[in-house]
């Protein structure tokens, strides 16, 4: 599978993210803070955010945990 900002075609895109947010919200309830201090887009507070939070290594994250076993590994190129 490949993942790309910006793509919505991928057959699996609302749970995708509906399981990459829930993931985010869990991560900010433990303390996480977005790093945005190295985003080279010209975006501004919750637009670089969200940037952030659906970039593609995430959402390759999210679906790894979705669609595999627990006990397989995760691997995103």
């Amino acid at each position: 599978h490949a993942f790309i900002i910006g793509d919505e075609s991928h057959p699996m895109k609302a749970e995708v993210d509906k399981t990459l947010n829930q993931l985010i919200y869990r991560l900010i309830g433990i303390g996480y803070v977005a790093e945005t201090n190295f985003v080279l887009q010209d975006l501004e507070g919750e637009q670089m955010e969200d940037s952030l939070r659906h970039h593609s290594e995430k959402l390759a994250l999210a679906f790894g945990l979705m669609t595999l076993p627990s006990e397989k590994v995760i691997r995103i190129r």
